[in-house]
């Protein structure tokens, strides 16, 4: 759970970035979105990786439909940090999710409304931790869920909101 906590934070660490090097990040900001895009697909092969079921396929269809649509990354690295808990290979995932958060929120400015709507989409996923047997059992699908809409958050333009 502490993998949590440190991945919430990189989201005011990245706006604190982007208060420090304005100026670097809008010079440097399509290294940073390939950076972002390279980390997704990253994510997405581990989680692949890490319930390899079939089920998993109809699981991405419909979780790239639906992020198509409700465009928030902040939920999706929520739902990837709640999973990151329950792999075997928790410092991978977890390391490349906070890799992800803080580069994600450092390509905006810091905005109130933001880092509120971020906390609350970060924080939904986590209602599900009391369902720790459900989600054990269910991995795939909810590893499909967020694979489908990282792949969509790839097609997604690159700004933070």
């Amino acid at each position: 759970m502490l993998e949590a906590v440190i991945i919430y934070s990189s989201i005011f660490l990245g706006k604190l970035l982007y208060a420090i090097a304005k100026e670097e990040i809008k010079e440097w900001k399509r290294y940073i979105t390939s950076a972002k895009n390279l980390l997704i697909i990253f994510i997405s092969l581990t989680l692949i990786y890490l319930s390899p079921e079939f089920k998993m396929v109809i699981s991405i269809i419909i979780g790239f439909i639906l992020f198509s649509f409700l465009k928030n990354m902040y939920l999706l690295i929520g739902l990837s940090a709640l999973l990151s808990i329950f792999t075997a290979s928790t410092i991978i995932l977890s390391s490349l999710i906070l890799l992800l958060s803080l580069i994600y929120s450092s390509l905006s400015k810091f905005k109130m409304k933001e880092v509120i709507f971020a906390t609350l989409y970060f924080a939904l996923p986590f209602i599900l931790i009391s369902l720790e047997t459900f989600i054990k059992a269910n991995f795939s699908i909810f590893s499909g869920l967020a694979v489908g809409g990282l792949l969509a958050q790839l097609r997604a333009r690159s700004s933070a909101w």
